[in-house]
């Protein structure tokens, strides 16, 4: 809770000086929801579908994909889930 509230201080805080090599873009999207393993999308790789979302958030920001240095990426109970499936959607989607 401590880093948290440290957190929203450093946010917060008004000496932009301090903070200036610290940008934050928060913008939420999400995949579409189908049934499990029998959906329309139960042979799409997440890769694919987290391309599209990486996609849609360069639309919806209008942000030049060769200024972003990172992208976090989370997910719960995804099989195979990890750095590798965040790379290639970065990469599907346009950003170096």
């Amino acid at each position: 809770m401590d880093r948290l509230q440290n957190l929203g201080t450093h946010l917060t805080s008004t000496n932009i000086a301090a903070r200036s090599n610290d940008v934050v873009i928060c913008c939420a999207l999400r995949t579409p929801i189908t049934k499990a393993k029998r959906g329309l999308l139960k042979d799409t790789a997440p890769e694919i579908m987290l391309a599209a979302v990486l996609r849609g958030i360069l639309q919806k920001t209008s942000i030049d994909p060769q200024i972003v240095e990172d992208i976090a990426v989370g997910n719960t109970s995804q099989v195979g889930a990890g750095e590798f499936t965040a790379r290639m959607a970065m990469l599907l989607a346009g950003y170096p």
